[in-house]
């Protein structure tokens, strides 16, 4: 140093690092760090700026270091990634993959199936593109919540190989081995379908929000249209709709209530998509199907058990016969002018969730029926 120095300073050193040749498949980075001598480090922190159609994420073997990648993998104004230390780490080893920059985006996505499967404590997630695209591969941008390392990945019906696998982003070949024959000249689009598939944990408590946000494909878009289903158990309902997507479901009599049933069955759906075979969900399950235009980017939806929703419109339906009976003539008037009004409020905001309440209630005006007859 020029001159010795107390308290906070900085020392700024600049060096050079060969990068790998080739970084299509996947390539492992060690980027050596520069460290002081007697001295101890409570804190690392790297900044990494990759150029674009380049991706960055920790090594396998970095789960014997202190590393962590901060803001949950992903890039930061593009470009930048940043991970930190809480140890003295001598090294950041990296994995550096990349898409072909030269290769033209000739990706098409067609026809797109979203299938949410919600269960006591668990969800499961399924999404089928039908794409056409004249590259090699194709890559797929995973949900924040997606557990990178348990996705499973079909093209066309088969498991697909997987070139680079980094955070939140999923590279796979759509071409064949080079021993198959091309089932199209090389630049002439060919179909494929795209399969994503994963589990993860959930937390639900008596009236739940779901905030549910597919899978992308890094492609252009035609006007093409788009299913999501939903999957709940039998005594689970939807009392909130997503107000991006129109629902696809039809209102009939399913041997107790009325309740929606899917226009189209998930055989249907495979078929429309051209996805894989895969075990449907019971006769007993509430399914919901909602359509729309692409790109559909997150919704929300609000789910409450059935017991709970018949409870409630009960005591609402319980307590409006009561006021009508033990309340002045003069007020009852307008109560039913004030019920009336928020009874239409409520079925012009939440359609769905009128429909299953004023069902619900019908137990509540039995009830407060008979027993404004026993009093009487």
């Amino acid at each position: 140093l020029p001159q010795p120095q107390i308290g906070k300073f900085a020392l700024a050193a600049r060096y050079r690092v060969a990068a790998p040749q080739s970084a299509t498949a996947g390539s492992l980075l060690q980027v050596p760090l520069a460290m002081p001598v007697e001295a101890r480090i409570t804190q690392q922190r790297v900044s990494v700026r990759v150029p674009n159609g380049a991706f960055l994420s920790l090594a396998t073997n970095a789960d014997a270091s202190s590393w962590k990648a901060t803001g949950g993998g992903r890039p930061k104004n593009g470009t930048g990634y940043e991970f930190e230390a809480t140890r003295a780490e001598p090294t950041l080893p990296l994995t550096m993959s990349s898409v072909d920059a030269t290769t033209p985006s000739t990706t098409v996505v067609d026809r797109v199936w979203l299938q949410t499967w919600i269960a006591p404590a668990i969800e499961q997630d399924r999404a089928a593109f039908h794409i056409r695209s004249s590259n090699s591969q194709a890559t797929i941008e995973l949900p924040p919540d997606a557990p990178s390392g348990e996705v499973e990945v079909l093209v066309d019906g088969r498991t697909a190989q997987v070139t680079s696998r980094a955070a939140g982003r999923i590279v796979v070949r759509l071409v064949r081995d080079q021993g198959d024959p091309p089932d199209a000249s090389p630049g002439e689009p060919t179909a494929h379908t795209l399969e994503v598939r994963f589990r993860r944990p959930i937390q639900q408590s008596l009236v739940t929000r779901h905030r549910l946000t597919p899978p992308q494909i890094d492609a252009t878009t035609e006007l093409s249209q788009v299913y999501w289903q939903v999957i709940l158990p039998a005594d689970q309902h939807i009392v909130d709709s997503p107000a991006q997507l129109a629902s696809a479901s039809q209102w009939q009599w399913l041997g107790a209530f009325w309740g929606q049933s899917p226009a189209l069955s998930q055989a249907d759906l495979e078929k429309w998509v051209t996805a894989s075979t895969q075990i449907g969900p019971a006769a007993t399950d509430n399914q919901y199907l909602f359509s729309g235009l692409l790109p559909v980017a997150s919704i929300e939806l609000v789910t409450a058990p059935r017991w709970l929703i018949v409870f409630a419109a009960s005591m609402l339906a319980m307590a409006f016969v009561f006021g009508l009976y033990y309340l002045p003539v003069r007020l009852r008037s307008w109560m039913l002018i004030v019920i009336a009004s928020v009874i239409a409020a409520a079925a012009v905001s939440y359609p769905t969730g009128a429909v299953l309440l004023a069902q619900a209630a019908a137990t509540g005006v039995v009830l407060a029926t008979i027993s404004v007859f026993v009093m009487r």
